[in-house]
This record gives structure tokens, sequence and C-alpha cells, in this order.
């Protein structure tokens, strides 16, 4: 009897093993079914964590550009590092001033938080105010490895840096009367060293705006029929020099006196300092990951690190990450930035399962599920709209890439991890999103 029931366990494993096996592969047709998936490079990893099973793979060990992947492992490196608060600065007080340390905090002065603690604190000193900030060598480098030059005038690539403001983007509306006079409705922050250069261009299709490099100085420039521009665009930050010449403005804040201040014998006394805490860390977390933002993204490795190392070096954190918490990942990526704005990134599907299963096993289920978008809302609005509440995910894009990882629950109340990376497609980004779409509902169907 006893051995009955043992050739029957084993039995039913081998029979559900090639049940959910045929269930993956017959749905193959439905991610390839398009020419331009066919022709494409393409790997997949299928992951069922209560059996500790790789399901499917395909390509699973091979490397991809991930594009906005890249955010789950920043996402982990923020979970890990950052509590259950941001730190928005760190002060003391010494010689009847107040001396603040920026922390990198992307969400300072940004119009989407309107909790601004670090502003109160500011506007209610009455000793004077020093930031202090890195030398320049020390200064987070404004734009990522492999980044595109052309973007720097995109709202999706602002500048990086140590105190950002504003989320390091000009908010702009010009309008244009029927006379042809040029005036502007709104601007903010209104940057002291702002300049604005109005023209028209009767044969243009579209009015544009562009700044000019290294410069806050910005070509305004009207086609004949728009009578109105609203563009939102990165402000040269020129290091912390563009956020310190605003406070200033607001708070009278100071340049340290000569010999009066040693940053480098404070930061050895990290006990005396005090930190002004600003938003719930997860609340962060979900604005990015439900936005795809960059910015945050790479101001999030900025705080890591300075949580971390007190510097602000992506790579730094970046090493640090790969060899301590991420030591035992599948193959080893190249991993150059926060957001996944370059190229230069290079991780396999296995990568993306295995911060996946890190992420849920260190910090929950529900905790994931919180901030990764689901089906109709964030990056995944247009995504599996059957299945809201049944698929949470992150989303990448950039020319001739797509990915997607992420958890999908089953109808049969199975949960699966699964990561999909696409290369080299030469078509529309709507039929490969279909595609996928139809391979994982089938699969969501079928297992």
């Amino acid at each position: 009897m006893k051995k009955y029931f043992i050739y029957t366990f084993f039995l039913c494993s081998f029979l559900s093993c090639r049940m959910g096996k045929s269930v993956f592969k017959s749905s193959e047709h439905f991610l390839f079914e398009d020419s331009v998936i066919a022709s494409a490079h393409v790997g997949v990893s299928i992951y069922e964590p209560s059996t500790s099973r790789y399901l499917y793979q395909k390509n699973a060990d091979k490397y991809f550009v991930p594009a906005s992947n890249t955010k789950l492992f920043t996402l982990y490196c923020g979970l890990k590092y950052l509590g259950d608060s941001l730190t928005g600065l760190q002060y003391f007080e010494k010689n009847g001033a107040v001396f603040v340390f920026p922390t990198g905090d992307p969400t300072f002065l940004h119009p989407n938080f309107t909790y601004q603690p670090v502003f109160d604190f500011l506007s209610k000193q009455q000793y004077p105010i020093v930031v202090v900030t890195s030398s320049n060598h020390n200064q987070p480098v404004k734009y990522g490895k492999g980044w595109s030059w052309d973007d720097a005038d995109e709202s999706f690539m602002p500048q990086r840096n140590q105190f950002p403001m504003y989320g390091n983007l000009l908010q702009l509306e010009c309008t244009k009367s029927l006379l042809g006079n040029i005036n502007t409705s709104h601007i903010e922050p209104n940057l002291p060293d702002i300049i604005l250069n109005y023209s028209v261009d009767s044969s243009a299709n579209k009015s544009i705006v562009n700044r000019i490099q290294n410069e806050n100085i910005y070509n305004v420039v009207f086609s004949r029929k728009d009578s109105f521009i609203k563009k939102i665009i990165p402000f040269e930050t020129n290091g912390t020099e563009t956020t310190i010449s605003f406070l200033k403005k607001k708070f009278k804040l100071s340049s340290i006196p000569e010999n009066a201040f040693n940053p480098e014998i404070a930061l050895k006394e990290v006990d005396s300092f005090k930190q002004i805490k600003t938003q719930v860390s997860d609340s962060m977390f979900k604005y990015m990951m439900y936005n795809s933002d960059n910015f945050f993204a790479e101001q999030t490795l900025f705080m890591c690190c300075n949580v971390a190392t007190w510097s602000m070096n992506e790579e730094e954190m970046i090493t640090l990450l790969l060899s301590k918490e991420c030591k035992d990942i599948p193959q080893m990526p190249r991993w150059v930035d926060g957001s996944g704005l370059s190229r230069y990134n290079l991780f396999s599907p296995n990568d993306f399962i295995y911060i996946l299963k890190k992420i849920d096993q260190e910090f929950g289920e529900n905790r994931m599920k919180a901030i990764l978008p689901t089906a109709g809302n964030g990056t995944m609005k247009n995504f599996c709209l059957k299945d809201s509440g049944f698929i949470y995910a992150k989303t990448g894009s950039m020319s001739n890439v797509y990915s997607i990882s992420g958890i999908l629950f089953t109808k049969k109340k199975k949960k699966l991890m699964f990561s999909i990376l696409i290369n080299n497609y030469n078509g529309k980004s709507a039929i490969v999103k279909k595609s996928i779409e139809k391979y994982l509902a089938n699969i969501r169907k079928q297992y």
C-alpha cells in the first residue's frame, strides 16, 4: 500500500509537470505569431515560487537590454537601504549657523508631493543656513553612462544632482497674441538665471522649446498656427548651484566662512546629525514604478549610496549591491544606471526572476503588489485590461526594445513570476505588446 501511494504521488507530479510544460509550449505561438517578434531576439523565463521550479525558459540565461525593467533592481536597492521613510535633509547647528547636508531626495518641491517638511524647516530657521555639498569631483554626474545626448531636452531625462528640486524640471507656459506679441504666463521654478528667447517660425509645423547646452537659456519658437505652448523641460542644475541660488532668494542661505567648518570632520560624527524625514518610502517607490520615472530611479541610487557610503556615486552603489546582497545572481549583469535609460545595461530574464524572488521573500507579496502597477494603471494602463488585479509588473521600452517582468496569478490561483525581454525587433511596439498580452493571457487561463 505504501509503495502504491509513493507511485501515485510521483505519477501525479510527473503528469502535472508534463501538463505545465505543454501549456507553456502551446502558448509559444501567441508570442511568435507575428513576424515582428519572430525575427527579434527573445528571452523568456517563467518561475513558480510554490514549487521552486522554472516552468519555461527560452534564452533565459542570455543578456538583453532591459530598458526600464532595470528599475526593479533599483527598487530592491531602495527597499533595502532607505527604510520606511526618506531622509530629505541632514543637519546640525554650530557657531550660530545651521549646516545642512542634501541627501538627493527627488521629492523636494516636487509638484506631486505636497508634504514638504524640508521647505518648512528652512522657512522657520532663525539662524543662517549653510548648505554643505560635496566637492566638484565628488558631485554626481548629471547624465548616466550611455544616455542619448539628443534626449537632453526631454522631460524623461532631467539632470541628476545632490540637491534636486521640482524634479529638476521647468514648467513653462507661453502665449502669442493675434498681434504677434509673446508673453510668459507661467514658469516654475522661476530660476534667477533663466532667459527666454522668443521667435516665430512661419514654416514650422509645430512649436518647439529647447535649452542651450549648459545654460538656462531657452529658445521658444512658435509655429505660425500655434498661439499657446506648454512645455516641461529639464533645467541646467550646475551641480547644486541652481538649487542653492534659488533657495538663497527665499531663505538667505550663506556661504561657509573660511576655516569655520570642516565637513570631512563632521562626517565622522554621524551620530550628531539630525534628520528631516520627508515621504513614506513606498509612496516614492510607487510613483517611480507607476510612472516609470527615470529621475526618481536615478536619485534612489544616489540616496542609497549616501546611506551606505556617505557619497553619491551610482557605480559605487551598484558594485556594493552586486557584491553583497545580489552576489548569487544567476548571470552577473552589466548595470550602469538606476533608470534603464542606458543601452549599456545588460540583464538576463533569469536575473529578473531572481530579483522578483528577493523582493517577494524579503519584503512580502502585498508590498510588491502595492508598489508595482497592475493592469489598467500606470505604465500598464493599456495592458492586460481583463486581468487587472491578477498581474503586477514593470514594463520597459525604448527603440527596438520591449520588456516586462512581474508576477501573474492564474485562474487556478497559482502564482507565477515571469520575465519577457525582447530586443532588436523591427516594427511597431504595439504589435509586440499585443503578442505578449495574448501569451500571458493564455498562460493565465490554462495553467
